[in-house]
């Protein structure tokens, strides 16, 4: 096949940098549809480039990717059982969502048709923790909790991939003591903080993104040439959040244990970075009542974003936890107060001593 190339470099400004290499292979038609268009080339290119301009300036999504993440990578660790005597194990999972006005179906098809949107969801597959109350150890009257967690894990949800890492650590002292008894009590005030890093790489494909057409007339023919694009898009999420709780709760029965709380996720350093590649058919029609031909030409786009991040959200934590002599399992969920509807959940099972 004959080709003719068209190269277009967009530059978007909206306080970060983003380039797009836009590239057109027009087919050999056999009467010269190069030479047509040469006085068209900044129409239909333009036309065709803005179907992807949107991409291009995905600072939103790009932050919600990166909030998600860093919500994915909180807790880790059995708030519902902070008042063991000496040592904690324990292993979960845990996923986030932001969504922008839909439910999480929707994600990919908003960020399709709308490109730039504040939503993301994240992921930590796996996260092993170990905790050893250093109160006990020192001889202190009141529990203080060291808890060293780190996870790794790769694995599919819905159309996405996920690629996730996260290694850290949270500290908790017992402020005010615990009290009750036959059964039921309060598990007093527990205080914390602590560092995680996080990373979460992700990736999805995008097939029918629709169709963009441009058309001209020559003579007495309409021409016409029809743009069919596919997008791939990998996502680069890394940084460190650096979460702060207070904590209260409630146990009955000596087996069911509520808690929940207040706090606050400050995130910092990383990076995150949305990288896309579109890829497509070019068809054209000569007007003649042919039809579309069969000879097509190609369409090609990459680009990559590199977001800001969002420096602290407020939170509240809630979940029951059930008990069984030494072994535990809790279902937390956060909320966060952001601009749109945030949270995180997950499932940790462990036991303590």
């Amino acid at each position: 096949m004959k080709r003719f190339f068209v190269f277009l470099m967009i530059f978007a400004v909206a306080g970060f940098a983003s380039a797009s290499d836009f590239q057109i292979n027009l087919p050999d038609t056999g009467w010269g549809l190069e030479t047509e268009v040469t006085d068209k080339l900044d129409s239909f290119s333009s036309k065709f480039r803005t179907f992807f301009d949107k991409y291009g300036a995905a600072e939103d999504i790009s932050r919600g990717l990166d909030n998600a993440a860093a919500f994915a990578a909180d807790g880790g660790y059995l708030r519902s059982a902070l008042d063991y005597k000496f040592i904690s194990v324990s292993v979960s999972t845990n996923g986030s969502v932001i969504l922008d006005d839909s439910d999480i179906d929707q994600f990919l098809d908003d960020y399709h048709d709308r490109g730039d949107i504040y939503a993301g969801v994240g992921l930590q597959a796996i996260t092993g923790s170990v905790g050893i109350n250093m109160g006990y150890l020192l001889g202190m009257d009141r529990g203080l909790y060291l808890t060293l967690k780190a996870g790794k894990s790769s694995c599919e949800a819905g159309d996405i991939e996920f690629d996730s890492t996260l290694f850290g650590f949270m500290v908790n002292y017992q402020l005010v003591k615990p009290a009750g008894k036959a059964g039921f009590g309060w598990n007093g005030i527990n205080v914390g903080a602590g560092l995680t890093y996080y990373s979460n790489d992700l990736q999805w494909n995008s097939e029918g993104l629709g169709s963009v057409s441009y058309t001209w007339t020559t003579g007495s023919y309409e021409r016409k040439i029809r743009m069919k694009p596919d997008m791939e898009t990998n996502v680069e999420i890394s940084g460190f959040v650096l979460p702060v709780e207070i904590i209260t709760g409630v146990k009955a029965l000596c087996i069911f244990d509520i808690f929940a709380g207040l706090g606050a996720d400050i995130m910092f350093g990383g990076e995150s970075t949305l990288k896309y590649d579109g890829y497509g058919t070019v068809s054209y029609n000569d007007g003649t009542g042919a039809g579309w031909a069969a000879e097509k030409g190609s369409v090609s786009v990459s680009g990559d974003v590199e977001g800001d991040k969002d420096h602290i959200k407020f939170k509240a934590v809630a979940g029951l936890g059930l008990a069984l002599g030494p072994v535990h399992l809790e279902l937390p969920v956060t909320v966060y107060f952001d601009e749109t509807a945030s949270c995180s959940a997950g499932l940790i099972g462990g036991v303590s001593f």
